[in-house]
């Protein structure tokens, strides 16, 4: 699910704002992500992660089967499992998308009927049109359990973006709050995210 070899192909910058808790700790930040390359195999990105004016900086070069090689971060170059758990950090809003869309979460409560479509739009996240359908909860509190996790939720919004040509699903908005249990682990959250711009590859 750390594979971002198609959103990369597809979608060549993407900003999200990205806030809330999860188990207790707080943050308020936006990520930006910038392909800066592409080869026959691997991408090479530069990710900013900014919270208030503080501002990190990552560049991930990875294979298009989703293999970190490398992450260059705060002067120095990381390879092997340190440039996997670099790279899971700056791609990590992205990933929630992975989790919390058709192909994860959203798909489970959908097929459970315990969300229904609340409504559709679209909307213009910078330079590009998204088709927006928004996604809630038939009641709250949301809980249902699988063989291998459970969510709970006391809020749950979700919003799902496509654009016209391309293949990739986004997840344009969600606001959740409740925890998540997977292989027993669970974690607490109460997250806002939302997509501010995305740019199609040209």
């Amino acid at each position: 699910m750390l594979n971002f070899s198609q959103t990369f192909a597809e979608y060549s910058e993407m900003a999200v704002h990205f806030n809330g808790t999860e188990n207790g700790n707080t943050f308020d930040e936006v990520y930006d992500y910038h392909v800066v390359s592409t080869t026959s195999t691997a991408y090479e990105v530069n990710v900013t992660a900014t919270a208030g004016t503080l501002g990190i900086h990552y560049t991930d070069y990875v294979l298009k089967n989703g293999t970190a090689v490398w992450v260059y971060y705060n002067g120095q170059n990381y390879t092997g499992t340190d440039a996997f758990a670099f790279y899971f950090t700056s791609m990590a809003p992205y990933y929630l998308g992975n989790v919390f869309g058709e192909a994860g979460i959203l798909g489970q409560l959908s097929n459970s009927s315990l969300v229904h479509v609340s409504g559709t739009g679209t909307l213009m996240l910078g330079p590009t049109q998204v088709n927006v359908t928004d996604y809630e909860a038939n009641y709250l509190p949301l809980n249902e359990s699988t063989c291998s996790e459970s969510v709970y939720f006391t809020r749950f919004s979700l919003q799902i973006g496509n654009v016209t040509g391309e293949s990739v699903q986004l997840l344009t908005g969600m606001d959740i709050t409740g925890t998540v249990t997977s292989q027993g682990v669970t974690e607490s959250v109460a997250i806002s995210l939302h997509i501010t711009s995305v740019t199609k590859s040209a």
